[in-house]
Order: structure tokens, then C-alpha cells, then sequence
């Protein structure tokens, strides 16, 4: 890997250990146990979160106290740690996140830190922080030019989203600048919508998977005119024996295995068997191993995703499976009234079994406490799953909003349906229990599928505890760090005040006949979706008066349409664009005294992240539209950019690049809290919208008082029939954003 002291805007980064000719194996660790079968199975390097600003609230996590240990054991072994710092910022959180930076920086300092949100570049040198910047898939760099801005930035090294062919990463391996490697995930749980582009789980409840707390709305049942289906459910991510392609690229440093929420076992199997797949992927035999640990890591279903092509790639349909883990068995009912099942497969003292799919009511995890072998009724015993009845984990969560007006919001743990059962926190060996729900206290349907989740294998328990020995020989070298609690970071100047508040309403499509003649407001300014059809409907003439918006994700074959078409308009006299993307700025002519926006969909949140886009060369910003109101009435007057706000219109839930089977796109469909959605598909994208249009208008008074400069509607076109009216578009401005 390379020495990054070219970078602009940080002090020499130290730069991990080098491979030489390949890349490393990059595990996840949701827990201490993980962390060390990674290093049992020969991971190179793990990255884990914190209690605090990871993007996998949901695992375990790791206080500073336990990583210290962790990180003088991997330095002992030749081994690296990263620690994920990878959510959105809020606005009120600049100084807890530089503090917790410090305390990191006085310990035994990670080899790097994974981030999402702009600030922590600056904010991570400020604290004297030397090591890598990883920039999380969640930044959304996903084309050629894109990489050149994430260095601008200070990254060192840029995550590839999942969504891309191997022509499209060779693609993006041939333009990586001097100083930048690349890092890709090549095992794992697959999301529909583009990392980053999901606001899905928020807009429903204010559990934002920007924040770590996704309730996984994509893996539920919709309904559309009598059909159900996990339509939007992926299989998992599994590059297997075609991760081989991968190793003529010098760029791409990393093989990254998705999975903080998984236990020993997976972490374990998915190492081992890419280890094979890079050491030893020549010789039959060892593909052969390799493809069965995979299948023995506990995950779901595996594809390539779009790896091979977008013909090869599989689509969601209403038959996708939405539980991971090995299916072993399905549950009948005995004549005394008890659940049992017959596995297909020896059951261990120590394994986890789930019970019915993480979607449905009636889903709980169980501990194995005997052996069981294979063929041999096994009776679920159903006083072991830990914690009171609760919902599955996002089923019945309010994710309708009418139910949770009226429920009241003294705090985050009173959204509806949304608190958390106590003494559910997964148990040492069982890290997936205690994380879902429980049914009512009685027995299981007939039919009900029984999976394999975790498992305590007797020979990888021996290698945890050696491993565990390593760990407590290092205990007395592990540095406490600095525990200042007034530090505080240099604050961003705000940007001055004043001038008239300006409106713009973003066509979904060139307004013709009536509609063109329709004045938008009085003062309003006229925006379009930039793209080659909308170009053709709009004159030379006409050009310059229009605020051109670019899409929120430019993908590598795009990427020299979308650069010919900003050369275009400016070349005929365009001078506002509003970027939806901070790396779409590389896409930009330089030198023409252009106003460059850092649009909605760039998750502008907090000051030192709209610092780093006006470093960039942003000359406005709009605020992340995920914020409450108290963040976002708070950021305007700490903005060093003159600041903006979606204030109504059609805020789309996520983007994907993967298609559907069974749902007709012209026609809404129903989610299981009665909520109505449609599809559109523009360009390479899937844009999934709820049927309720965001609507703050009455709060308009306020946010102007807070400093706003301009408000933006945005109009999409709606299916015949809608209700728009049908329920509250407030997003998360009455619950907060947690």
C-alpha cells in the first residue's frame, strides 16, 4: 500500500503493513468472540464499531476499554483493527464524536478509521488522529471521478458499493488516483437499495440506516391486487470462486466480508474459505473447500449480484427469503400439543436456532442445550428464549406514522412500538438471542421453517480460547486514553445572513402545454432532473434560467454521458447545479464561475461536514432532510454555507440497481402496516417512494426565522388513484433522528 503524504488536507497518514501482491481478508467483528475467530481463521485485518457512531447499532460493539486489549493483541500478531466511525453526524454531535476520536488517539490507536460523513477528515486530524481514513461504502463513491474527490477529501481509501460488474470495478481500479487504494465486500448480506441512498427505515419510524438502526424494511411482505411477496428481500452477497478476477487489480487492497451482526461461526467460515480462494484458488481441491465453507457459514442464499453482468445478476421476488442461516428443519405439532422438528443436520450443545422468518410475529431464537442428531425429533423449549414477547425485529415497530401521532414522543424510547425489551442483550455464545422477538407464550404453527443461526463448534471454541489467552497476555500493555471532557473542536465560521428567502420547485419531467405556461410562484425558480431526454425538450435560449439537478448516484458507465451533459449545458450558459453527490464536483468544468450546490441527497447534517463540501468547492448546501426538528432548526445558524431545505413534495424512501419480479411499477403496493408506495425507474436506477409526499409547509415560519435561504418542492409523477393525503408527511421532524 502506498505512503499518503501527497494528501493536501492531513498530515502523513501512517499506512498499514503492505500485502505484497495480494489483498487482505478484512473481517467483520460485531463482538470480542468474532473478532478473534477472525483472527483464528487468518484475517489480515477486522473492523468493528464502537457503542457510539457505528453503522451496526445493533451488534454488540466494543467499549474503548475491550478494544485497547484487542488492538495491542492484533499489533503482537501482525494483525490491523478499523473501527467504524461510519454514521451521520447530527449537529449536536461534533464534539462527543472529536472526544471519542482523542480518547482513541491516547490508547493503542486503530491502523484506521471507516467513516460516512464528510466531518471526519478534519475532525480525526484535529484530534491527532495519523492513521488511515477509510471512506464507508455509505459515502456513495461509486465512479471514477468520484475517487479523486475522496482524496481530496482526505480518504485514503475508498469502499465500493456492492452494486458494480467486475468490468465497472476494473474500471474504477484503472482510474484510482496516486495515494488511494480500494476495498470491496465481497461476502455478506446484500441490501436492495443503494448504501447510502436508503432512507427507507427512517422515513417510516426514524431508525435511519445512515445511523445504524435499519429495521430492514426491504426484507418484509408487500401486497399489490391480492400478491405477496418479499419482493424487495436480496439474496446474499457471495463472490466465491470468482473473487479470483479480483486479483490482477493493484488498486484493490481489500476483501471485505459483511457481517457484524453474525456470530463466531460465520466470521470463522467466510475467512477461511476466501483465504483459500487468494492463497490457494489454482487448485481444484481448494476451490472445492472453499465453496463448502461457505455453504456451511450459516448466511442466506448466495449470488454475484451484478458481478458477472446486469444479465446474470438475480432479481428480489416474492419468493426471497428474508432469514439467514442453514434451513434444518420444518416444525409439526405433537398429539400432546408440543413443537417439535426434525433436523436435517446434528444439532451442538451451544448452537442458536431461529424460529419462522425475522419478518413474521411469531419469530424467536432458542438455544441447543443437548445434542441432537440428525433424524431425531428435537422439542423446542420454549421458556429459553430470553426476554418478554416483543416484536419482530421491525414487524409492528409503528412504522406507520398516523399510529404514532397521538403516542406521544417524550424521547426515543416512546415511538411506537420501538422500545426495547429488558435483559434481551445477546448472552455470551448466543449473540443472536435477545435480539428478536418472541410469540406469545404457547406453541409454533405447523410448518413453520427452523434455521441454524450460530453453532458451538468444540474446535473452534479450543482456537477462541487460545486466542482469548493471546488476548489476556496483553491486557497490562493496553493504554487508557484521554478521558478529557471539555475538548472541543475548532468550530466552522458561519456564513453571513440576510438577503431574500428564494423558492425553487424541482420538476419531476419538462413541464409542457398548460403546465409550461404555470408560473411556479412568484420569485420561484424553475429546476429539472438533468438527463439526454430533458435536454432535448429545452432551448439554448431557455438553458440558463433552469437550476440543473444531477442524479444521486452516477454509476462508472455513466459517468461520460453525465460529464458530456454538464459540459453541454454550460457550454450554453447554465450556471446552477445542484450536485446530489459531494464527488460529483470532479464531474464540473473548473474555472467557470458556476453556483454548485450540495444537493439533499449528499446527507448534509452537521457544520464541519458542509465545511468539508465548501472546501470542495460548494458555494450552498441543502441540510440532510433526515434531521428533526431540533437539528434542523439548529444548523443554519452554524453553516458555513448558505443553507437550503426540502420543504414538500416526493421524497423517495431509496434507489436501487436491481430489479423486481411480481410487482407492476405503474401501480402502488401495500406494506404490512397499510402504508402504499410505487416505483419509478429513471435511468439505471430503481426510486422507491412512499405514496404520502413530505410536507413541512407550516413549519415554513420557523425555518425561515432559523436562517434558512431557499426552500425546494419536488414534484415526481404520481399513479393514477393515489391518496397523498392518506397520511402525515412530517418525516422525522416531530420524533427526532436517532
Amino acid at each position: 500500500m502506498n505512503n499518503h503524504a501527497d494528501s493536501p488536507t492531513r498530515p502523513d497518514a501512517v499506512a498499514c503493513p503492505a500485502l505484497p501482491g495480494r489483498p487482505e481478508i478484512l473481517a467483520p467483528a460485531g463482538d470480542l468472540r468474532a473478532a478473534l475467530a477472525a483472527f483464528a481463521a487468518g484475517a489480515d485485518a477486522v473492523y468493528l464499531g464502537l457503542k457510539l457512531f457505528s453503522a451496526r447499532m445493533e451488534a454488540e460493539n466494543f467499549s474503548t476499554s475491550t478494544l485497547s486489549g484487542l488492538l495491542e493483541t492484533a499489533k503482537s500478531e501482525g494483525r490491523r483493527v478499523y473501527v467504524a466511525l461510519n454514521t451521520l453526524v447530527r449537529p449536536d454531535e461534533s464534539a462527543k464524536l472529536f472526544r471519542l476520536i482523542r480518547r482513541l488517539c491516547g490508547s493503542a490507536p486503530p491502523a484506521a478509521l471507516i467513516f460516512q460523513d464528510a466531518s471526519v477528515p478534519s475532525l480525526a486530524r484535529e484530534a491527532g488522529f495519523t492513521g488511515q481514513l477509510h471512506l464507508s461504502t455509505l459515502g456513495n463513491a461509486t465512479h471514477g471521478a468520484a475517487l479523486a474527490a475522496a482524496r481530496r477529501l482526505g480518504a485514503d481509501r475508498v469502499i465500493l458499493p456492492r452494486e458494480l460488474t467486475l468490468e465497472e470495478v476494473r474500471s474504477l481500479n484503472a482510474a484510482c488516483p496516486p495515494g488511494l487504494d480500494l476495498e470491496i465486500f465481497v461476502h455478506g448480506a446484500l441490501c436492495f437499495c443503494v448504501s447510502g441512498r436508503c432512507w427507507w427505515s427512517s422515513y417510516m419510524g426514524g431508525r435511519s440506516g445512515l445511523r445504524g438502526r435499519c429495521v430492514q424494511p426491504c426484507r418484509r411482505e408487500y401486497a399489490q391486487k391480492g400478491r405477496t411477496g418479499h419482493f424487495f428481500s436480496s439474496p446474499d452477497l457471495s463472490l466465491d470462486v470468482r473473487v479470483r478476477d479480483l486479483l490482477p487489480l493493484e488498486h484493490l487492497q481489500a476483501w471485505k466480508i459483511e457481517g457484524r451482526k453474525k456470530g463466531p461461526h460465520y466470521v470463522y467460515h467466510a475467512v477461511k474459505a476466501y483465504r483459500l480462494l487468494r492463497d490457494e484458488g489454482d487448485d481444484a481441491g481448494a476451490r472445492r473447500e472453499a465453496e463448502a465453507l461457505l455453504a456451511a457459514a450459516l448466511g442466506r442464499p448466495g449470488s454475484r449480484a451484478l458481478f458477472a453482468g446486469a444479465d446474470a445478476a438475480p432479481r428480489a421476488s416474492k419468493r426471497s427469503r428474508t432469514t439467514s442461516g442453514l434451513f434444518c428443519g420444518t416444525i409439526r405439532t405433537t398429539p400432546d400439543g408440543r413443537s417439535e422438528f426434525v433436523p436435517r443436520l446434528d444439532l451442538m450443545p451451544g448452537d442458536n436456532l431461529r424460529i419462522g422468518s425475522t419478518d413474521g410475529a411469531l419469530h424467536r431464537t432458542l438455544p441447543v442445550h443437548a445434542a441432537c442428531a440428525s433424524g431425531t425429533p428435537f422439542v423446542l423449549n420454549l421458556q429459553d428464549a430470553p426476554g418478554r414477547s416483543r416484536p419482530a425485529d421491525g414487524a409492528g415497530r409503528g412504522l406507520s406514522r398516523t399510529e404514532q401521532a397521538g403516542k406521544g414522543h417524550g424521547g426515543h424510547g416512546t415511538r411506537a412500538g420501538m422500545t426495547e425489551a429488558p435483559g434481551v442483550r445477546a448472552q455470551r455464545g448466543g449473540r443472536e438471542r435477545g435480539r428478536h422477538a418472541s410469540p406469545q407464550r404457547g406453541g409454533f404453527p405447523s410448518g413453520t421453517p427452523v434455521y441454524l443461526i450460530d453453532r458451538r463448534d468444540p474446535a473452534l471454541e479450543q482456537e477462541i480460547a487460545a486466542w482469548t489467552e493471546r488476548l489476556r497476555r496483553q491486557l497490562p500493555k493496553a493504554r487508557k486514553g484521554d478521558t478529557d471532557g471539555d475538548a472541543e473542536p475548532r468550530r466552522p465560521a458561519p456564513c453571513k445572513r440576510g438577503g431574500r428567502v428564494a423558492d425553487m420547485v424541482l420538476h419531476a419531467s419538462v413541464p409542457r402545454g398548460r403546465e409550461a405556461g404555470k408560473s411556479d410562484g412568484p420569485g420561484a425558480r424553475r429546476a429539472l432532473w438533468l438527463s439526454p431526454g430533458v435536454l432535448r425538450l429545452i432551448s439554448r435560449t431557455l438553458c440558463p434560467r433552469i437550476v440543473w439537478w444531477l442524479p444521486p448516484v452516477v454509476w462508472p458507465d455513466e459517468e461520460a454521458v453525465w460529464q458530456g451533459l454538464i459540459r453541454r449545458i454550460v457550454r450554453d450558459g447554465a450556471r446552477n447545479l445542484v450536485l446530489n453527490s459531494p464527488w460529483q464536483i470532479e464531474l464540473v468544468p473548473q474555472g467557470k464561475n458556476l453556483d454548485l450546490t450540495a444537493g439533499p441527497f449528499c446527507n448534509a447534517a452537521n457544520p464541519h461536514a458542509l465545511e468539508a463540501l465548501r472546501a470542495l468547492g460548494f458555494t450552498g448546501a441543502v441540510a440532510g432532510p433526515e434531521l428533526g426538528r431540533e437539528g434542523l432548526l439548529a444548523l443554519p445558524s452554524r453553516s458555513p454555507l448558505p443553507l437550503g431545505i426540502v420543504l414538500s413534495g416526493f421524497w423517495p424512501v431509496g434507489l436501487s440497481r436491481f430489479g423486481v419480479e411480481g410487482l407492476n411499477g405503474r401501480e402502488t403496493f401495500r406494506g404490512p402496516k397499510g402504508e402504499d408506495f410505487f416505483l419509478r425507474r429513471y435511468g439505471e436506477n430503481l426510486w422507491i417512494y412512499p405514496a404520502w409526499p413530505l410536507n413541512l409547509l407550516d413549519k415554513r415560519a420557523e425555518l425561515e426565522r432559523a436562517g434558512y435561504a431557499f426552500f425546494i418542492r419536488m414534484e415526481e409523477c404520481v399513479p393514477h388513484g393515489v391518496d397523498t393525503s392518506a397520511r402525515p408527511g412530517e418525516f422525522n421532524w416531530n420524533i427526532g433522528l436517532l
